[in-house]
């Protein structure tokens, strides 16, 4: 059931407004990223099409069950409209959250900290459920006026690893899968084992492109770091280059000069260069790997006469880890979930993509305009 809801809702049970009948209802969602649905529909007689107005509420099926999604862009084309629509999550983006400072917090308290930074109240809540022992933040780090989406999931990039200033949830608990519920926020700790759910050529598989990349791989780093003063210069590293233990896998080493910044001179010494590649760049030694995604569409048999078993394995949603096999090719791999198209109308995958998050593919706002805090 599909239904349209007004702009000010915050209890999405029962139809709503009106039912909908579209002629098509998708909804994509990426690992810690955009939650976005595009639908159309017909210029029915009874008028049901004309609920999908700017900023009312779609509430449809999704591998979470039903979500709320506000629309934000229509097209009125020549016999349907198409309309655009964030999760609800995304009404964050018009909400602000001050300048906080966080200190050795664990998941929990740096959430909390930051729901009483918001200067609206929207009525979400924010939980986070890890392993104890889990590694917590620096001392001192403070994030100054982001908006409330970004202070939560901002991406990660390198050179911002390692800054005291504006650091996302994300950026501090890697290991984290951002769950949206309606109006609560959930981050849950990657689990490393499987479902159990095996996608399989000649079984379930009706799909298969597995794409490796090397293209952005660094096996050797020329490390920069700046700050200190003209008469406290930072020291250079004695062996002016840092290598993964994979540059031996490539035909040359792929050198990268990357600038680390800022430090007090009295604190930098060799071993805090080789802290700051390992960890910052090579991220344990995963960016000097092959990157690897598998895009892959399957048949979901618990909807066939006779494999009503397989229901409870084909409850897949981001983050989880499935396998893939196809003999034709050796192809036996775990991999996590880290995009999906979805059809909510006959409520199915249209595809998933499994392994490792893209740059480029990871992003948290798909329509609109966004500018990174860092620029």
């Amino acid at each position: 059931m599909i239904t349209i809801h007004n702009k000010f809702t915050r209890d999405f049970t029962g139809i709503g407004s009106n039912l909908l009948y579209p002629d098509s209802c998708t909804v994509q969602e990426e690992l810690n990223g955009m939650f976005e649905m595009t639908l159309t529909h017909p210029y029915d007689v009874q008028g049901r099409w004309k609920g999908l107005q700017l900023q009312n509420i779609i509430v449809a099926p999704t591998p979470l069950g039903n979500q709320p999604f506000r629309i934000y862009k229509t097209v009125l084309n020549f016999e349907s409209i198409t309309v655009y629509a964030k999760h609800i999550f995304y009404d964050l983006l018009d909400n602000m959250a001050k300048e906080f400072e966080v200190n050795f917090a664990d998941p929990q308290q740096w959430l909390d900290t930051y729901k009483q930074s918001l200067v609206l109240e929207q009525g979400f809540t924010f939980t986070a459920e890890w392993q104890e022992g889990t590694e917590g933040t620096g001392k001192g780090f403070i994030t100054k006026d982001m908006n409330g989406v970004a202070a939560l999931i901002e991406p990660y990039q390198p050179q911002n690893k390692i800054q005291r200033e504006n650091r996302s949830f994300i950026s501090w608990f890697e290991d984290m899968t951002l769950i949206r519920d309606k109006w609560h926020v959930h981050f849950k700790q990657w689990s490393e084992e499987s479902t159990g759910f095996c996608i399989q050529y000649g079984r379930n598989m009706t799909g298969l492109t597995v794409e490796e990349d090397i293209s952005d791989i660094i096996t050797r780093v020329y490390p920069r770091i700046g700050g200190g003063t003209e008469e406290e210069p930072i020291p250079p590293y004695s062996k002016e280059y840092i290598d993964s233990v994979h540059v031996g896998d490539y035909v040359y080493p792929k050198v990268r000069a990357i600038q680390y910044d800022s430090y007090d001179p009295s604190e930098v010494d060799d071993m805090l260069y080789e802290i700051l590649v390992n960890l910052v760049t090579f991220d344990y030694d995963q960016k000097a790997t092959v990157n690897v995604n598998i895009n892959v569409n399957f048949q979901m048999l618990s909807r066939l006469e006779g494999y009503e078993k397989y229901k409870d394995l084909e409850n897949v949603i981001i983050g989880d880890i499935v396998t893939i096999v196809d003999e034709r090719t050796n192809l036996k791999r775990n991999a996590r979930v880290i995009s999906y198209d979805w059809d909510a109308v006959a409520q199915k995958y249209n595809g998933i993509e499994l392994g490792t998050a893209k740059e480029t593919l990871v992003h948290y706002i798909k329509g609109g305009s966004y500018v990174p805090s860092g620029l």
